[in-house]
């Protein structure tokens, strides 16, 4: 009896040590391809459910990290980082605390206003964040717009710019184009952007008054074919 009672809490011990081994077995790595083929996503997935996510994730593009972070039982948790093409273009958000810890890409009060035409001493909002890659956007935007005819045939340059209205829930509710090229491009603009953000998760910025947050994010998209 004494030597059953010696290795008892040394066979707990070694079950304590051992539980977290056990439980990293439960999952497994996956790829998986993206919206793009230039996009690949590695997670790591329940065995019991492949459909469960469950573990450190990230997408690239072009070889390149775009996205990472943590999952917990198919929900984003922890920091998780979101690159734009430009390597100094980021944002860094909080999903367990809902808070921005750093964004380097939000427009300027002076974009903003060059974007909207504003006047220079206008006062502007922050913008609803999105909590994703932009670069996987442009880069679906690339594959899927098609220049019109019609815009061929006049040869023009512009800047279209999108409204897009974030709703209580976080998810785009409404699109309407504000500033217009014409020629068939803002329809087009339309009929692929808005399958892409479809699912979108977005961040609505947090004010220090009783001021009713901003809900609106312009997007501009520029053409060139000259």
């Amino acid at each position: 009896m004494k030597f059953l009672y010696s290795i008892a809490p040394t066979f707990l011990l070694f079950l304590l040590c051992f539980t977290p081994l056990l439980t990293v077995a439960q999952t497994k790595k996956v790829k998986a391809k993206g919206p793009s083929r230039y996009i690949q996503i590695e997670s790591s997935v329940l065995k019991s459910d492949p459909s469960i996510k469950d573990g450190p994730s990230r997408t690239l593009m072009s070889g390149r990290v775009v996205e990472k972070g943590n999952f917990e039982n198919n929900k984003k948790v922890g920091v998780w980082t979101y690159l734009d093409s430009s390597p100094n273009q980021y944002l860094e958000f909080d999903h367990t605390l809902n808070k921005v810890i750093d964004d380097t890409r939000k427009k300027s009060a002076e974009q903003l206003r060059k974007i909207t035409n504003a006047p220079a001493d206008s006062t502007v909002s922050l913008e609803p964040v999105f909590l994703g890659s932009w670069g996987i956007v442009y880069r679906q935007l690339t594959d899927k717009f098609r220049v019109t005819a019609e815009a061929v045939r006049a040869s023009v340059d512009g800047t279209i710019v999108v409204a897009i209205k974030i709703g209580d829930d976080g998810k785009p509710a409404a699109y309407e184009v504000v500033e217009k090229m014409g020629y068939g491009m803002d329809e087009e603009l339309l009929r692929v952007l808005i399958p892409i953000l479809e699912d979108s998760e977005w961040h609505l910025p947090e004010l220090d008054t009783q001021q009713e947050p901003n809900k609106t994010f312009l997007f501009p998209f520029k053409i060139r074919m000259r």
